[in-house]
């Protein structure tokens, strides 16, 4: 049996309510959440008491259950060094994390303040879990764990630093967390992965580490096993192109070009010195009483060393040309373009 509400055995229900009676009126809560932590103590009683007394303590020591009322712990500081987003859901229904671990600059990081880090962490979880009530509540089903995705690609050296924060991030997820995660999965990993992870994979939950999945570069179109193309946004293999973009992006890893009104343009675009598969690129229109742009060359890597094109515009608007670099090997690239304007009569 699973351990979960509706799928217990015997042994395992006597032992939710021995455990209910344990915690009495003093730690009141849910039947789900005693089976979490059931679960993470292989229903030993005793041990998930302990464990499920202790983080009530906790969650009372750092007021948890408000740190939703206050912005993430920070969040300029972090923007400026990861991108990600909070992005819909997975087949399964969970909320899903989408991160570009990758590109995370491990040096700026570990110059910021573990004890805030640490509490963006826990403001982190509180949001996913909140997630995962909302969409229990729209699919009529208990939705308590997450799934993240994170893209390895740009992973260097400079990153074993950050397995310190790694450290205590994996210990208080198993600490007051426990059961909390549905699967996490690490796309486009290069060939350091398995080093980092051979040092990082002993700090989780043997339990945990079964939830783990790595694809390699050529692999990416398997999160469509996981996540409907739908709920996954482009960067990732999927079709979703949320109003806004679906993630937050550092800065310096787009380049947008926009251009007002005019007749008509040539665009001329030289891409040397890299890969054919770091840049992506592609070209909007936006009308001027349009509240979105409309793709004109959709978001493709770039396959060529140059690229020409023309495009004539009916109306006022704008051309916006987006060059994106969230994929590449390094953080900076030089691209070349000419763009020429042709007002006509």
């Amino acid at each position: 049996m699973s351990g979960h509400l509706g799928d217990l055995s015997s042994d395992q229900l006597q032992a939710l309510n021995e455990l209910k009676a344990h915690v009495g009126t003093e730690h009141p809560t849910d039947e789900a959440t005693l089976l979490r932590f059931l679960r993470a103590r292989s229903f030993k009683v005793e041990a998930a008491k302990k464990q499920y007394i202790n983080q009530c303590k906790w969650r009372k020591e750092n007021d948890v259950d408000n740190i939703l009322n206050q912005p993430p712990p920070l969040d300029k500081e972090m923007m400026a060094i990861i991108s990600l987003g909070y992005h819909k859901h997975d087949r399964d229904g969970r909320p899903v994390y989408v991160e570009l671990t990758g590109k995370i600059d491990a040096n700026k990081l570990m110059e910021l303040p573990l004890s805030e880090i640490m509490k963006r962490h826990i403001w982190h979880n509180e949001k996913q879990f909140r997630r995962a009530e909302e969409l229990s509540k729209q699919f009529g089903k208990n939705i308590e764990t997450t799934t993240q995705i994170h893209d390895m690609t740009g992973l260097n050296f400079s990153h074993r630093k950050c397995l310190s924060i790694f450290k205590h991030v994996s210990k208080i997820d198993q600490d007051v967390y426990p059961e909390r995660v549905g699967r996490v999965i690490f796309v486009n990993v290069p060939w350091l992965f398995p080093l980092l992870w051979k040092i990082a994979s002993p700090l989780l939950d043997p339990n945990t580490r079964e939830k783990f999945v790595v694809l390699g570069g050529n692999e990416i179109h398997k999160l469509l096993d996981y996540v409907e193309p739908e709920n996954l946004p482009e960067i990732f293999g999927g079709v979703c192109k949320c109003p806004g973009g679906c993630m937050h992006i550092v800065p310096g890893h787009l380049l947008y070009v926009a251009l007002p009104s005019v007749c008509s343009y040539l665009i001329a675009c030289c891409f040397s010195g890299f890969k054919n598969t770091d840049i992506k690129f592609r070209v909007l229109w936006q009308p001027e009483k349009a509240s979105q742009p409309e793709s004109i060359i959709p978001l493709e890597h770039v396959t060529l060393e140059s690229a020409e094109g023309h495009f004539a515009a009916t109306a006022n608007g704008k051309l916006i040309i987006e060059f994106d670099n969230s994929t590449s090997t390094w953080l900076s690239k030089g691209i070349k373009y000419r763009i020429n304007v042709d007002h006509g009569s």
